[in-house]
């Protein structure tokens, strides 16, 4: 029997999300493929991961209600703007499930988070892709006059992952003008926490004059979190009782949201993951200056540069000397690589003493010179 035919025939031409290399042995690797937290969690965090297993023979609580709560005195909002999800990607499926039919229209940047395109090809819709500029900023112009009367979602990811770079306020709202109230307006801002730039702003503060914006967060990032996956979709009632209509039951784990309640009470650790990511990207960025390497500069706990060569050769040969960097050949960069940051100065030289030595390796394998 063919099981092929089952398969919906436009499915046929996507290719799947590739996540970043696991880790499944203890060795001594650097893993710098994932934007993950390297300070890992909180102690808070371990604590109530412990007290929370004690009680996994139940269900976890559907509503999300505690989160919910909490998240709701964070931002100064109202319980109902929220919808706990599994991590910003599960939030995209469900916003593109309860608003996307076959043939509508979805503007994305170009390279932006690949979930967005994804999610839009599994709903057969055409992803309408606007190439970043030179310096590697979303075109928010250029994805405001993309907008037609077949669109339904405008998605900004804002810091732009992989790029790092970020949107400022004048842009983005003249972005939200643009569209006005042709289409929903998705600010995805997974790196958020990361960001020091006063012209930038969070799409909280669009949601409150758009009734049209939806914001995405997650906390893997600044809270240690991926293991766990807990973000949250924001947005304005109306808009989170359509994803409902989607939303798996029993979404957000029991475990992730008690880490969830105990990582949002340790501000403490907030403030070293934030001073950590920070001082680690300029350490970064500095070394690869001295090896003279061209590099975006980054708003996020990662880097995307210039490695000159092939850039999934040089990840392969980066994987054989243990540090695990992310090549973005399939966002059309063929030379570039991504890596997150580490959590010490130690590693941050072994990253580039690495990058350094694998790339002229392959530089003389192809007959190459000096790198410089």
């Amino acid at each position: 029997m063919d099981l092929s035919k089952f398969v919906r025939p436009h499915l046929d031409a996507l290719h799947p999300y590739v996540p970043g290399k696991p880790v499944r042995e203890e060795r001594n690797i650097l893993k710098l493929a994932s934007n993950e937290n390297l300070l890992g969690p909180p102690v808070s965090v371990v604590k109530a991961l412990q007290k929370a297993a004690e009680r996994v023979h139940y269900y976890p609580d559907d509503g999300s209600v505690a989160v919910r709560m909490k998240l709701a005195e964070k931002f100064n909002l109202e319980p109902d703007m929220l919808l706990p999800v599994a991590g910003c990607a599960e939030g995209i499926y469900y916003i593109t499930q309860a608003f996307v039919d076959e043939g509508d229209e979805v503007v994305v940047s170009h390279p932006g988070f690949s979930i967005f395109n994804i999610a839009g090809a599994i709903q057969n819709a055409k992803v309408v892709r606007v190439p970043v500029k030179d310096d590697f900023t979303p075109d928010t112009a250029g994805m405001g006059e993309a907008v037609t009367e077949n669109t339904k979602i405008v998605w900004l990811d804002n810091p732009n992952n992989p790029c790092s770079t970020i949107v400022r306020r004048p842009q983005v709202e003249e972005l939200v003008s643009k569209i006005g109230g042709r289409a929903l307006f998705v600010h995805d801002e997974a790196y958020v926490d990361f960001v020091t730039d006063p012209s930038y702003a969070s799409g909280l503060e669009y949601l409150q004059e758009h009734e049209n914006v939806i914001v995405l967060r997650t906390f893997s990032k600044i809270y240690a979190l991926a293991g766990l996956r807990i973000g949250a979709i924001i947005a304005r009632p109306e808009i989170i009782t359509a994803l409902h209509k989607v939303r798996m039951p029993f979404n957000v784990n029991a475990l992730a949201q008690a880490a969830l309640l105990a990582a949002l009470d340790d501000e403490e650790y907030h403030q070293h993951s934030v001073a950590m990511a920070v001082e680690m990207r300029e350490q970064m960025g500095k070394l690869l200056d001295e090896y003279g390497f061209r590099y975006v500069p980054s708003h996020t706990n990662f880097l995307l540069f210039d490695a000159r060569v092939d850039c999934v050769e040089l990840a392969q040969e980066m994987n054989e000397h243990g540090v695990f960097v992310r090549p973005m050949k399939g966002a059309g960069l063929a030379t570039w690589v991504r890596a997150s940051v580490p959590s010490n100065v130690v590693d941050c030289y072994r990253f580039a003493d690495t990058l350094a030595v694998c790339q002229q390796r392959l530089l003389e394998r192809k007959g190459g010179g000096p790198a410089r």
